[in-house]
């Protein structure tokens, strides 16, 4: 029973969240915005700490 609650759960908060994000595309919008500019800076951040983990360990050699 719990299985079949947590399914119909599930539908009603996708059924929300498909409605919010059609009366707020906007905020969807900047909610996109930002997470791909976080990652960015996320992946920029590895980035350098990877090539500075490689010159020490060339320098090292």
């Amino acid at each position: 029973m719990s299985k079949q609650l947590s399914e119909e759960a599930r539908k009603a908060r996708n059924e929300y969240y498909r409605e919010w994000r059609k009366k707020n595309p906007e905020k969807v919008k900047q909610a996109q915005e930002n997470y791909w500019k976080k990652k960015a800076k996320e992946m920029q951040k590895q980035k350098e700490m990877q090539e500075q983990a490689e010159a020490e360990a060339e320098s090292g050699e």
